[in-house]
Parts: structure tokens; sequence; C-alpha cells
């Protein structure tokens, strides 16, 4: 049956192969004549009486003439017969040219297994000679390097080249790829920056007794005195274009200023010097707006309890006693406790330092407190009302002019907001409350946002108000307080405490155990979780750091599981009832174990050791 997927040329592919197979079969006789080929030359030997004469065909790698006629087939050759041949190159490059994705680097890969000159294969004596070829290695490679320069031009590669590369790549054949051009990179600038000359965290002295550091340490407060500088603003450096070996140009990421503003104790020179106007400590707080400030301390001499009262302060609060029970301490500035706490509630916009212990208690660090947190849902509801209000009240007036009826303002904002809009006078209603539950806890500009307030609810009052600039005043008071209380929060504020029990602390830092550790507690931080006593232990709750988890001693033989989870790694020096979760790997050690290091893989797997160093 004829094979329908063969076409002509592959059929006589077929014929002249058995046809070289039956005469390959065909033993020499004594008077036949043969061809063979030696030094790249085909011989013709006739054959003698009663012999078969040889003949040749060509091969799809060797094009065959006879006395100037290419033989597209089988033919009978003579001795007299001028045999010639060309070998039939293939369009096959010995390297290959590859361009990188950002159009900056040319590369040039040799294959040495395509780096061969083809010749016309030595043949013993046959009756029917088919041409093959072997490939020799390429002895003159002159032509290759103009075939690559060549092609560099085809493709407008524009930057320079480098032959002495080429050239190399050519004589090591190591198949490697090789740059050989390069567009002139852009180059990057830098944003805008602030540099501090102080730092956002407390300083410990500490003192060593027989060898061992004692954490009992002196807080000390980073301050300034008026006129010392506090740090310079660095404006943007912008970078400079560069061009991709096409020639085409690359521009370089654009950089921005860093947004800087001053409280009303920091004043920045025509240096660009921020410089503090008072004593206090130092700030910088904010993310993508940076402010400067100089914070005021409110000091109390004792424990807080009942007869100091709950403490709510913009600024730093240094608490030289404890913190007695069912008491709260909110600050905007960071918490600094010389004792202990008790089922106490602490909250720091910035950092909490306990140098003693925490008893059921919650503490929070980089966290807007309770009263502040109150204050700006305030504040951010009363923006948005207002903005309701506004559009709504130029809808109104704009219908009255159209009328021929000329309206103050102030008359029609007082209607809507007693027709439409009366969640505003509860919302100043339970804001005036929030202030008198914080004494004279809160700043000035809280109690100045109260007496603005104030207009919306005297209708007298708002009724004489003719412009809308006038009517906007108070939102655009509201709104700078709002993002004063956003920027109040450090980016990643620190919990630094000796040891807690049966406590909750959270922070978008670090939490910094100093003393003997922490029993039945919940942790959560964002950054790490350090136990810096050599002894620090964590036996029953749980912890959960984003990064890693570092102490001496987690668990214990007795009592419930102790969970800790991290995100990167968790390093223990001896661990007995834990389970450990790291990424979304978990392992439990119900044994004693020692030197316990666990971490996750380029490949996602979870790996133990005890001699692999994470930090």
């Amino acid at each position: 049956m004829t094979d329908r997927s063969l076409d002509s040329e592959g059929i006589l592919d077929l014929i002249r192969q058995l046809e070289t197979e039956t005469y390959a079969q065909t033993v020499l006789n004594p008077n036949d004549g043969y061809v063979f080929v030696e030094n790249q030359v085909i011989y013709v030997i006739d054959a003698q009486a009663g012999g078969r004469q040889p003949s040749v065909v060509p091969s799809k790698t060797v094009e065959l003439s006879v006395n100037g006629t290419k033989i597209p087939q089988k033919m009978v050759v003579y001795a007299k017969d001028r045999i010639t041949w060309r070998i039939i190159e293939e369009q096959v490059r010995p390297y290959q040219i590859t361009i990188s994705d950002n159009q900056m680097e040319v590369y040039l890969t040799i294959e040495p297994e395509r780096l061969i000159s083809q010749i016309l294969k030595t043949s013993e004596p046959c009756l029917l000679y088919r041409p093959e070829t072997e490939g020799l290695p390429l002895t003159d490679t002159a032509f290759v390097n103009e075939q690559i320069v060549g092609e560099l031009s085809n493709l407008q590669i524009v930057a320079e080249i480098n032959h002495s590369e080429i050239e190399r790549a050519i004589q090591e054949k190591n198949g490697e790829p090789v740059v050989i051009a390069k567009g002139i990179p852009e180059v990057h600038g830098r944003d805008g920056y602030v540099e501090t000359f102080f730092g956002n965290t407390t300083e410990h002295v500490l003192s060593e007794y027989n060898g061992r550091v004692d954490y009992r340490e002196r807080i000390q407060i980073p301050s300034v005195k008026q006129g010392d500088p506090l740090g310079v603003i660095h404006p943007a450096v912008p970078g400079s274009s560069g061009e991709n070996v096409f020639g085409k140009e690359v521009s370089p990421p654009a950089v921005s200023d860093t947004v800087v503003i001053t409280r009303r104790n920091v004043s920045i020179n025509s240096n660009g010097q921020a410089v503090a106007l008072k004593d206090g400590r130092p700030s910088l707080t904010g993310d993508k707006v940076k402010y400067f400030d100089i914070q005021t301390v409110y000091t109390v001499e004792g424990d807080v309890d009942l007869s100091v009262g709950n403490v709510y302060f913009n600024g730093d609060v240094v608490i030289k006693g404890d913190v007695k029970e069912t008491m709260r301490v909110e600050a905007s500035g960071n918490v600094y406790i010389y004792g202990s706490a008790h089922s106490a509630t602490i909250i720091s916009a910035q950092n909490v330092y306990i140098k003693g212990h925490a008893t059921k208690c919650e503490v929070y660090g980089g966290k807007l407190g309770l009263i502040y947190s109150r204050i700006y849902s305030y504040f951010q509801c009363f923006i948005e009302l207002h903005e309701g209000l506004e559009r709504d009240s130029k809808k109104v007036h704009k219908l009255m002019e159209e009328r021929g009826k000329n309206v103050a303002i102030g008359q029609i904002v007082s209607l809507l907001i007693q027709e439409q809009y009366k969640q505003i006078i509860s919302l100043i209603n339970q804001y005036d409350e929030a202030l008198q539950g914080a004494g004279k806890m809160l700043p000035m500009e809280f109690t100045i946002t109260g007496r603005l307030l104030q207009l919306f609810k005297n209708t007298e009052l708002m009724g004489t108000i003719k412009q809308f600039q006038d009517f906007r005043k108070v939102y655009e008071y509201i709104l700078n307080l709002k993002l004063q209380i956003e920027n109040s929060v450090f980016e990643e504020s620190d919990i630094v405490i000796g040891s807690a029990n049966f406590s909750k602390l959270a922070t978008n830092g670090s939490l910094l155990v100093t003393g003997p550790g922490l029993v039945h507690c919940e942790v959560e931080v964002e950054r790490d979780c350090l136990f810096k006593n050599a002894e620090g232990s964590c036996k029953g709750g749980s912890v959960y750091a984003r990064r890693k988890i570092r102490m001496a001693e987690a668990g214990t033989p007795f009592g419930r599981n102790t969970f800790l989870r991290a995100g990167e790694s968790v390093r223990l020096g001896r661990a007995y009832g834990v389970t450990i979760r790291v990424g979304d790997r978990m392992i439990e050690l119900l044994e004693d174990k020692k030197d316990v290091c666990l971490w996750i893989d380029n490949d996602g797997n979870l790996n133990q050791s005890c001699s692999r160093i994470v930090d």
C-alpha cells in the first residue's frame, strides 16, 4: 500500500537509499570498475572485460556534477569523466546573539559543536558511490567574526562593539554567553530624605556584675536644648539619562523631595537644618510627610493610681513609679515606666518602655490610644459630613440666586443642619464629652477645635456667615489636626519590657524582653521578638513576629503548650512542649530539644538545624 504521507522528494530519497543498500551489498568482482575518494578528490576506475561500470548518486549534503552538469540522480561514470562536488551548506550559524530584556547588553554565545568545517569524506572503492561529509575543527574563523559583526549591524546595534570579546569567545569555544556590547546605563537619582541628629529610642546604661549584664538599667531619654540642631533636610538629587544598545534614551526613575512640616517648637533655617526652639525630647514622625517636633514631657513622680487618675497626654509620659490596677496611660509620644504595671492599659503612638514587669496588662506601641482613636473617628465623620453639607449648601445657594433671592450662606447651612445633617450636632456633643473625660491632658489644639465646632450649634451666629471661605475654616483646621494625629505614629515603634505575665503586648515594631521573660502572654509584633537576657524564657501563651523570634528558652514540660509563629525564622536555646510555625510550615517539639533553629529555605521547605546562622 502506498504511503500517502510521502511526497515525491521523500519517495526519491527512499529509492536512492534502496539503491545504495543494494549496491553496498554487492561485492566487487575482479573486473568491475569502482569509485573511491582520496584527499577530497573523486576517482573513477573503468571496468575490465565483462565487469560492471561504477555509478555515482548525489546526497542531501553533497551536490555532484559530471563534466560540468549537475546530476539529479544516479549516473554511470567513466575514468574520462570530470567529477566535481559542492557541499550544500546548512543555514546554521555557529553562534547566537541575544539582547537583554532592558536592551542594555548584547550577548554572544559560540556553539562549539557547530564551529566546524565540512569536507568530503574519504571513501573506499565501491560500485555505487554516494558522497558523505565529515566535520573538522574550523581553523580560519575570520569569516565567523565578519558574520557576527554584519548581523549586529543588521540588528541596528549602535553601542560600541567589543571586538576583542568576540574573538575571545570564538577562540575559547566554551559555549558561555559573553557581553559584546553595552548601552550607557542611566544614573539613578536619590529621593530627598531627613538626616536626624538624635535617636527615636531611649538609651540604657548597663552595668556588669560577675561578668553578667545587670538589666536594672537607668533609662536615659533623648533630649535637646533650645537652639540645638535636630537634623538636616537633604533635597532630592535627580538622575541622568542613559542610552540602550539601539541608541534610544533611557530615563532614570523620577525622584521626589521629602515633605517636612515643623510644629511650633521647631524651625528650619536657610541651610535646611531643623533647630529646636525649646527644651525637650526631639521627635520625627510620619511616613510620606515628616513632622519635626519637640515633645513635651509629662512626669508622674510616683504611681499612677486613683489619686492621679488616668493619664492622656500629647507628648511623652514618664512615670517614676508603678501603674496600678484598672488605670490607663495613653500618649502620643513615648511612655516610660520606671516601675511595673498591674492590670493596666498602656497605649503609645510611639515606643513603650517598662523597666519592671507587666501583669495582666494590655500594652500597645505604635497605636493611637482610646481617646485619640475616638477623636480621630469624630474628625473623620465630621470631615465627611462637612463635605456633603458644603456641597448641598452650594446647590441651594445657586438655586436661590437663580430665583433672584440673596440669602446668607450661613443661614442655608444652619437650616440644612436642622433638617438633613442633625448628626453633626450629635458628633459635636460626643466630642465635648471626650474632651471633658481627658481633662487638661490634651493639647490646646483640641480645645480650640471644640470651641470652633460650637459654631454649628449656634444658629444665630451661623446665620451671620456670608462667605464659603469662612465656612471652610473649621473644616480646614480639623483636617490639619486629623493629619497631625495620623503622623504622630512611628513607622516602627518598639516595646521594651523587663518581664510580663498574663498580658497582651502588640506593636508595629519589635518587642525586646530584657528580664526573665514572658509567662502566658499574647504577643503580636510586626518585626522581631527578641529576648536579651541570657536566661530569658517564654512559657505558655503565644508569640507572633512577622520576621524572627530569638529567645533562650521556650515551653515547659508541664502545663499548656507554647505557640511560636514567625515569618522568617525561629532560634531557641532550648525548647520543650513548643509548637512552632515558620511561614506556612509547622512543627511540634514535644521532647526536650537544645539549640533549635528553624527557617524556610528557597524551596519552601522547613529546615531544622543547630548550626546554621540565620541572623
